[in-house]
C-alpha cells in the first residue's frame, strides 16, 4: 500500500520547520578590527551566545599572542546572509513539497519536481553545514 503525503501534512511540517528556523537563528561574532566573522551556531533569538574570553577569542580569530585584542571590539549579531538563505530554501522545499503531495500531473513534472526537490535539500544541507562546522 502505498502512502501519499497529504497537503496537510506538507503545510503542517513546513510551519514547524519555518517556526524553528525563526525562533533559532543562526548567529555569527564579529571582530570590529578587521570585519572578520566567525558562526557561533544556533541559538534562541532571545538570548545571543555569550562573548568568551579574550584566549579564547583569539583562538577563533586565530590571533598571535603577541597581538592586542579589546574584548570590546567582538560582537555577536545573527547572521542575515545565512538566515535569508535559509528562508529562500524552505520556501522552495515547500513550494516543490506541495505541488508533490498532490500527486497530479505529467510524470515528466513530477520527476522533474523531485529532481528540484532535492536539489533543495542539498543546498539546505549545504547551508546548514556551513553553521555547524
Amino acid at each position: 500500500m502505498k502512502r501519499k503525503w497529504t497537503p496537510i501534512l506538507v503545510i503542517v511540517g513546513t510551519l514547524g520547520l519555518w517556526g524553528l528556523s525563526e525562533l533559532f537563528p543562526p548567529w555569527e561574532y564579529l571582530d570590529g578590527n578587521t570585519s572578520t566573522s566567525r558562526r557561533v551556531g544556533y541559538h534562541f533569538y532571545k538570548s545571543p551566545p555569550p562573548v568568551k574570553s579574550p584566549e579564547e577569542m583569539k583562538r577563533l580569530f586565530h590571533r598571535r599572542d603577541g597581538d592586542r585584542m579589546p574584548p570590546l571590539l567582538i560582537h555577536v549579531h545573527r547572521d542575515p546572509l545565512q538566515l535569508i538563505a535559509q528562508r529562500i530554501v524552505l520556501a522552495w522545499l515547500a513550494l516543490n513539497a506541495f505541488i508533490l503531495s498532490l500527486g497530479r500531473g505529467p510524470l515528466l513534472l513530477r520527476v522533474l519536481l523531485w529532481i528540484f526537490f532535492a536539489l533543495g535539500s542539498v543546498v539546505g544541507a549545504l547551508l546548514l553545514w556551513r553553521v555547524l562546522v
